[in-house]
């Protein structure tokens, strides 16, 4: 990758021009985007990852030394598969962070092309500034909902009689883990290591949901060019029917300024293509991750949910239920938007084009 590209990148971004700075700025905050060359931001990250590793190591341990019952062996599997989910996540990001950046500087580049087309249609200036409000608030709600069914379930042991030593995700042996200090550490590994990595699940998800949004918005700006240009298709071969009289310059300039916007739009078209393409190369990784172990997941969470009898089981499944489906929901609802968008962006070129052999 282009070493020079990628530094544009970082500082565009950092400088806060990106359209999806939300999401950069929440990955920021859990150590997997680095606003630049940073060793402490570094050591961040490597100690974000140590702590998802010594989680996914305890709860491991946890399962093996103390199976328990069916429900218990259910949460303690639906545990591990989110931070082993979420930390090959933030491995795929890490390793394959310059296609991020230049996925993040070819979606900025293709929003600042047609920018100028919002200004003159408040039709798509309107659609443009509720899509970014959009993906901006539903990215920051999925982020606090995450955070607070962490802390939530994490709370759940507190309410436990004294002296009864339970741990908020996976139940550990007795001896020595019930003894102090290793219970306490126990505990807020396992709240910290959780809740930071469930964070991570949701808030990558939310990027690429971001980014689907951002170019379903260009494809939709892009079927509007289409469209105007078919409107001025149509009145040119209105004019030439009814056998008005202008002179040459008259009917050459109309002409050649549509020739030129259609040269314009047929390059914007081949460029979303190609922006598509390098999406789905980018995102194939993470979203068939997530889909394949987001539906095992929920079967497995769905399980003690409903035949569970302790309350406290029942109450952290059910808090852990909409976050499951909803990460499956980002990705399809997203991709659906991007296919029906892109589907009328080449349908209305392929209806101009059509109008345009006519006459």
């Amino acid at each position: 990758m282009d070493q020079r590209a990628t530094s544009q990148s970082e500082e565009e971004e950092w400088a806060g021009q990106s359209v999806v700075r939300t999401n950069t700025h929440l990955l920021r905050l859990l150590g997997l985007w680095r606003p630049a060359r940073s060793r402490l931001y570094d050591a961040y990250t490597a100690a974000v990852l140590a702590v998802g590793v010594a989680d996914l190591a305890l709860a491991s341990a946890g399962l093996w030394l103390r199976p328990g019952g069916l429900a218990e062996v259910t949460l303690g599997l639906a545990n591990l598969f989110v931070i082993l989910t979420a930390l090959s996540k933030s491995v795929l990001l890490l390793g394959r962070r310059p296609l991020f950046y230049e996925l993040v500087r070819r979606v900025d580049g293709a929003t600042a092309a047609q920018r100028p087309f919002c200004g003159e249609d408040p039709l798509l200036a309107r659609l443009s500034a509720d899509a970014r409000a959009r993906a901006d608030r539903l990215s920051r709600a999925m982020h606090w909902y995450v955070v607070f069914a962490a802390l939530s379930w994490s709370a759940v042991p507190l309410l436990a009689p004294p002296g009864d030593r339970v741990w908020p995700f996976q139940q550990l042996p007795p001896r020595p883990w019930a003894r102090s200090p290793l219970y306490e550490a126990s505990y807020a590994l396992q709240v910290a290591g959780t809740t930071y990595f469930a964070l991570i699940n949701m808030d990558s998800d939310c990027f690429f949901m971001a980014v689907m949004t951002h170019v379903s918005l260009q494809f939709r700006i892009l079927a509007s060019r289409f469209a105007k240009l078919n409107s001025t298709e149509e009145s040119l071969a209105d004019k030439k029917a009814s056998d008005v009289r202008v002179t040459s310059s008259e009917s050459t300039l109309p002409v050649d300024d549509t020739d030129r916007e259609l040269r314009a739009c047929i390059q914007t078209h081949q460029k979303l293509l190609r922006l598509v393409n390098f999406l789905n190369d980018v995102m194939s990784p993470m979203a068939m991750m997530q889909l394949a172990l987001g539906v095992i997941n929920s079967c497995m969470v769905l399980f003690p949910a409903t035949y569970s009898e302790d309350s406290s089981d029942v109450m952290k499944c059910w808090g852990a239920l909409p976050l499951l489906a909803i990460q499956v929901f980002l990705y399809c609802s997203g991709a659906q938007r991007l296919a029906d968008q892109l589907v009328q962006a080449t349908y209305s070129y392929y209806t101009l084009l059509q109008h345009f052999n006519s006459h």
